[in-house]
């Protein structure tokens, strides 16, 4: 079956929120606004990314703590990778974007299973678009949707009013923790990190000096796992050790070159605190795999302080850092980007903290 789509109302809310999981969704919330998709990660489902509160608050917190928001939230549920899913092992980020092309648009999802589509329920149809929030994979798969499969069931029409990225991988993944296992079993997980595994070597030299050869290719790879960061990005790695280098097509049909098109913001932890995805600057792998920054023109890259944990705990805790949640849903409500530097208090000034 394809990835659940189910409705259920927390709280007592003036703003509708569905959790919808790709599979029977309804006729739609009740008091629309602005419908906004949210896209969970790697291994953790829609209620740990977007419910639990573990590591600060949530996004869900968020909105019951204001029901001013004119926003109406999805919470997609797709297959969870990890260790404790196995049978998601073969499963591709692009079979995730093609569920997030179902749940907006309508059609068979990565499983064939026919959805409803956010914007072919009445309450969407006039508005046209939806707003994403997408966290660390989710971003990716989110990512991909914009790029190669926005529009392609509504005659090429920009489905899309702002994309916020948090914590996301945007040229991959390079260190041990996430890349060490040279038969890596998770195809996701192998994509991510561009086909190839880290060692303590290529972690700790500098961005494009890998002296006599990348790390070895996984012995796991199928055809593409070792290109799908690459041809998402249209730039090879080494491109992320040049600090100024600038590339549209990670951000396609974005405004402001775009007139109507897609608002994109990219949300990473200042300093380079995320072990995981990295920040501003490559660092940590000497391919150029660790940069959480878009190199878009159009992007708004905005780096976000004070997220606590040390290592994978700053990626763990991001999407629960209350600045971090402002800053996404503001983006949404105001159709424009944060200004930068991000002020955690003038972000969240006029919303409640829950």
């Amino acid at each position: 079956m394809g990835a659940l789509v189910r409705i259920r109302k927390r709280w007592r809310l003036v703003v509708t929120v569905c959790v919808v999981a790709v599979g029977a969704l309804g006729s739609g919330c009740a008091a629309p606004r602005v419908p906004v998709l949210f896209v969970h990660g790697h291994s953790g489902d829609s209620n740990e990314s977007w419910f639990n509160t573990v590591g600060g608050t949530s996004f869900a917190a968020a909105l019951a703590a204001n029901p001013q928001l004119p926003l109406d939230a999805f919470y997609l549920e797709l297959p969870v990778h990890g260790s404790a899913h196995p049978e998601n092992y073969g499963r591709s980020i692009t079979e995730d974007a093609q569920d997030i092309l179902a749940i907006i648009e309508g059609g068979p999802d990565s499983r064939g299973a026919q959805q409803v589509g956010i914007l072919n329920m009445p309450a969407y149809q006039r508005r046209g678009r939806v707003g994403i929030i997408a966290y660390s994979q989710g971003a990716m798969s989110s990512r991909y949707y914009l790029k190669n499969l926005m529009g392609s069931r509504r005659g090429g029409a920009i489905t899309v009013s702002e994309f916020v990225a948090l914590a996301a991988p945007n040229h991959g993944a390079g260190g041990v923790f996430t890349c060490g296992d040279a038969s890596e079993p998770d195809r996701a997980r192998r994509q991510l990190c561009g086909g190839r595994r880290a060692t303590t070597a290529s972690q700790l030299s500098p961005c494009g000096q890998c002296f006599h050869a990348p790390p070895a290719l996984f012995t796991t790879n199928q055809p593409g796992d070792d290109t799908w960061i690459t041809d998402l990005n249209n730039h090879p790695f080494s491109e992320s050790c040049n600090a100024a280098y600038s590339n549209s097509d990670e951000a396609p049909q974005s405004r402001p070159t775009r007139s109507d098109g897609v608002v994109y913001v990219n949300l990473f932890a200042a300093g380079n605190a995320d072990a995981i995805v990295g920040g501003a600057t490559q660092s940590g792998d000497c391919l150029g795999r660790r940069l959480a920054r878009s190199h878009a023109p159009d992007a708004a890259n905005r780096e976000i302080a004070g997220v606590p944990g040390v290592l994978g705990e700053v990626h763990a805790n991001f999407p629960h850092h209350w600045p971090t949640i402002c800053t996404a849903l503001k983006t949404v409500v105001g159709h424009q980007p944060p200004s930068d530097p991000v002020d955690p208090v003038q972000v969240c000034a006029g919303l409640t903290p829950p």
